[in-house]
């Protein structure tokens, strides 16, 4: 097993929802946008680390119609 992915927390689409304080379908748009990064288990097991997704919703949401990234605060 790589120790890598062992150190990191890695968390189901319901409890990372309820860390970002979004809904569970806010976390599958996110995914289908290619917004954030996902582990896919299975075909119904999805595994997101928690590090990588707070640092590709720090680098910025797309912008409507242009696809350039607009900065964003923290995440709590």
């Amino acid at each position: 097993m790589n120790s890598l992915i062992s150190k990191t927390k890695q968390v189901d689409t319901n409890e990372l929802a309820e860390m970002l304080g979004v809904c569970k379908r806010t976390i599958a748009n996110y995914r289908k946008a290619k917004r954030i990064p996902y582990i896919k288990l299975t075909p119904k097991s999805i595994v997101y680390d928690v590090d990588a997704v707070k640092a590709a919703l720090m680098r910025g949401i797309p912008s409507e119609g242009t696809g350039e990234f607009i900065e964003r605060g923290r995440p709590e």
